[in-house]
């Protein structure tokens, strides 16, 4: 990707998890590569780009802007943790709101 080679993207946990989120497709180790040529390839040849920008965008509507998160909070984004810590944020937003 580095090299301006952008059509492979990975299949990792992460791109299941993504799909799954974002495009409610029911992906597995089997089915990932058959649902990203799917979703993903009339961005050819640029699929990875177009996957980084909405796992990017999908991140900063969780989490907030990276840019004005403090650096300490960084982990929050890693995708081991995070379903745990988006549950935890919007139960505080939640309460927030209702105090109101």
């Amino acid at each position: 990707m580095c090299m301006g080679y952008y059509p492979v993207i990975p299949t990792d946990s992460e791109t299941i998890r993504h799909l799954r989120k974002v495009h409610v497709r029911n992906s597995t180790v089997q089915t990932v590569q058959r649902d990203i040529k799917r979703v993903y390839g009339k961005y050819a040849p640029f699929q990875f780009l177009a996957y980084w920008s909405e796992l990017w965008h999908f991140y900063e509507k969780t989490f907030g802007k990276p840019s004005e998160m403090l650096y300490s909070d960084y982990k929050l984004i890693m995708p081991v943790i995070w379903e745990a810590q988006v549950v935890q944020k919007r139960g505080r937003k939640n309460a927030d709101q209702s105090q109101a």
